[in-house]
């Protein structure tokens, strides 16, 4: 976050977003939830955390998006 304030980043609106318990399987929020995945090759990835805590990310960071697109899309639209 600093180096982005440092290099004074365009957009002024960013954060870093933690969600305790959550792994790396944070997706669109009520379509999946789960810690693991398959690859193409058939090889199962555990992502980490838990169901609970990934499908709660999920929805608070899908939020997150939004309200970041709706800020930085009042820019283009004034």
């Amino acid at each position: 976050m600093e180096r982005l304030r440092t290099h004074e980043h365009p957009y002024i609106v960013f954060k870093n977003l933690v969600y305790p318990n959550a792994g790396h399987s944070i997706y669109i929020p009520y379509l999946l939830a789960s810690t693991s995945g398959v690859a193409g090759n058939g090889k199962v990835w555990l992502m980490g955390g838990t169901t609970p805590a990934n499908a709660a990310a999920s929805v608070e960071s899908w939020r997150e998006i939004l309200d970041f697109f709706g800020h930085e899309s009042e820019k283009f639209t004034q």
